[in-house]
């Protein structure tokens, strides 16, 4: 409970680190400018074309339309990325499966939530958004990795 009043706390004095920090730019703008990521020979690789978006930018929205428009836009997108993240997902269960290992770790799973309360306070992100629903994504694969597990998949 002590981490849900804590977040409740850090919700009620969240404030956007900049009028939609996140999506900026022309009509075809791009959610993750400036984000890079490790390749595994630990190269920094830039992620800026991994999205571009087409919607109008929330704050040019004039109607409901087309507020709706861009977020029909971003749940396609973030659909698309959890059958990624399903993926990798199918991937570990076979992996921890072979290995012996087991599907849960507790360590990482806090390391998770860390991370993504970080980048998003970063990005910001309303704390009240970010744990939950990262807790509940991990959570939702966590069960599904450990059904995949049980079956041999």
């Amino acid at each position: 409970m002590r981490g849900v009043s804590g977040t409740v706390r850090a919700a009620n004095n969240w404030k956007p680190s900049a009028p939609h920090a996140i999506l900026r730019g022309s009509r075809q703008h791009n959610w993750l400018s400036g984000s890079t990521r490790r390749n595994r020979q630990g190269e920094s690789v830039q992620l800026d074309d991994a999205v571009r978006f087409s919607a109008i930018e929330p704050d040019e929205c004039q109607t409901i339309e087309e507020i709706r428009e861009g977020i029909d836009e971003i749940d396609h997108v973030l659909l698309d990325l959890l059958v990624r993240r399903q993926a990798y997902t199918v991937r570990a269960a076979k992996i921890k499966k072979d290995a012996g290992m087991a599907v849960r770790d507790e360590d990482r799973l806090a390391q998770q939530i860390a991370r993504a309360k970080a980048l998003g306070a970063e990005k910001g992100l309303s704390p009240l958004l970010v744990e939950p629903l990262f807790t509940l994504m991990i959570e939702q694969h966590i069960k599904f990795e450990t059904m995949l597990h049980e079956r041999g998949s």
